[in-house]
């Protein structure tokens, strides 16, 4: 578990439930690079390290990329990381989410990359953030995408937009749930909305 129990187990048991869809064939990779949009303290990729061990997985991270607008909060992610990945590569971008250019997103052809998209704060042109990011895909690219539900609804279906900017929709691998109250956990009124896609071969 991570650190600070009480205020992670949600983010945990979400980020769990998408990193559990991810297609298997992706786990056998051996070295990956990730990029944490909006990473706060890097909670999306701290999870996924923890995701590795608990299931015994032996895949190296190479490098991380944390794209944060919050200079403290970019500083503490990095610190994090290196803690739990000492061996990667630490890339940190101190940029709201809309001021991406081609530079910033950087993937290798060699080395699949995974995407983490977790509660982002979406008030911004989504397919320009998305377009960005497509003109720039090299190799297998692993997005996971976590957002809010409430009631059942879908805030503002931009995860969705986000996603299908991509034409993943008749994908195999294509990966859309909704979790409703409980159903992540028996004992917990937890929800979420879940998309895990893939864009390129391996």
């Amino acid at each position: 578990m991570l650190p600070n129990q009480s205020s992670t187990a949600y983010i945990q048991a979400r980020l769990n439930k998408a990193f559990e869809n991810i297609p298997p064939i992706f786990f056998e990779q051996p070295v990956i690079n990730i990029i944490d949009y909006g990473s706060g303290q890097a909670i999306g990729t701290m999870c996924y390290v923890d995701f590795l061990k608990h299931n015994d997985y032996p895949q190296k991270i190479n490098n991380v990329t944390l794209i944060q607008p919050s200079e403290n909060l970019l500083k503490r992610a990095a610190l994090l990381v290196s803690k739990i990945c000492p061996d990667a590569e630490i890339i940190t971008i101190n940029k709201c989410l809309e001021d991406l250019d081609d530079e910033d997103i950087v993937c290798d052809e060699n080395i699949p990359t995974l995407h983490i998209l977790y509660d982002l704060d979406w008030e911004f042109d989504v397919g320009n953030f998305a377009q960005v990011i497509s003109d720039n895909l090299k190799g297998y690219n692993q997005f996971v995408c976590v957002g809010p539900c409430f009631n059942d609804y879908i805030e503002d279906g931009l995860v969705d937009d986000f996603a299908e900017f991509f034409y993943i929709n008749d994908k195999e691998d294509n990966y859309i749930k909704t979790f409703s109250e409980f159903e992540l956990d028996p004992n917990e009124s937890w929800t979420a909305h879940i998309r895990c896609f893939s864009v390129g071969k391996l």
